[in-house]
């Protein structure tokens, strides 16, 4: 019984890990757009973050400008121009 709740809680933490990448990977991230805390580089917090947050073309600024809002509220993150 012990190893069926072992195999049980690992198959789910490992189920869950995979659906949290496959959700970064498909909103189409880019690893620079991922580091939030803007720092240079992405951790492996960051890429787990980015899927609480969506990104849509800009209202604001000029052409080419991408907002970052949260899923939960829509409260705008960041605004980048490239």
């Amino acid at each position: 019984m012990r190893n069926r709740i072992l195999i049980f809680s690992l198959a789910s933490t490992l189920a869950i890990s995979c659906l949290v990448i496959a959700l970064n990977v498909l909103q189409g991230y880019s690893w620079r757009e991922m580091d939030w805390n803007g720092d240079g580089r992405t951790s492996a917090g960051e890429f787990l973050t980015a899927s609480e947050y969506g990104k849509r073309p800009s209202m604001v600024g000029a052409p080419g400008c991408t907002e970052y809002f949260t899923h939960k509220d829509g409260q705008l993150v960041r605004i980048d121009c490239f």
